[in-house]
This record gives C-alpha cells, structure tokens and sequence, in this order.
C-alpha cells in the first residue's frame, strides 16, 4: 500500500474553493465540527486515491515500455521506483490534481446533503 503524505488539517485553498462550489459569495463556509471530521476524512481518502491512480499509471507505463520481468528483484526496485515517483508527482501543493477535483465533487455532494438546521417560533407562546 502506498504510505502517501497527508497533511493533519483540511486544505484552506480546498475549502475556499469548496464554498466557491457551493455558492459562498464571501469565498468561506463554517462547517461543524463532525462536518469538518467527514470532511477530513473525504479529503485523505481523495489524496490516497490519487497516489494509487498515479502509482498504477506509472507503472502500466513503464511496464508497457519494457520487455518484461527481470526477476523478482527487478520487480521490487521497480515497483520502489513507481511508488517514489508517484509519490514525487502527487505530493505538493498542486499534486497531480486529481484529488483536489475529487475532494470538491464528494465534499460539495455531502454537504449538498446535510439538512440545514431552522430556528422555528412558537407563535402560541
């Protein structure tokens, strides 16, 4: 399993553009406490699905480039390469991209679907 670089917060960049997403004209949301652990939660399983997909295309890649096995040992250094590059493509602020447009579409859906609390009056006192 890849061991992906996770950061212990949520990314503010991610969230001002998760309320753009939502509509948030001032460019910020303020989840709930649970929100924000769903939210956690949504945005490290978008970074490893990220470093999974870009593991497996680095290595679909130089597998389609090569004639083939070497032998075991070949086949651990090689699979050390496609995790240290995939690795190298997915982390920083950017990556590869593609967890933060899934962390978006998930969040925004979740979000979508969590019913707004209403204040109600008791207009018989």
């Amino acid at each position: 399993m890849i061991n992906t670089t996770i950061t212990n917060h949520l990314r503010p960049d991610w969230l001002r553009d998760l309320a753009g997403r939502l509509g948030a004209s001032d460019g910020k949301i303020e989840p709930t406490e649970e929100q924000k652990s769903q939210l956690k939660r949504l945005q490290d399983s978008a970074e490893q699905f990220e470093a999974v997909f870009v593991k497996k295309l680095i290595s679909d890649m130089r597998k389609s480039m090569t004639s083939g096995s070497n032998g075991p040992m070949a086949d651990l250094a090689n699979d050390f390469l496609d995790d240290t590059l995939s690795k190298a493509v997915s982390s920083g602020p950017n990556g590869f991209g593609l967890a933060r447009n899934v962390f978006l579409a998930t969040s925004a859906a979740y979000l979508r679907t969590i019913p707004t609390p209403t204040t109600e009056t008791n207009i018989n006192g």
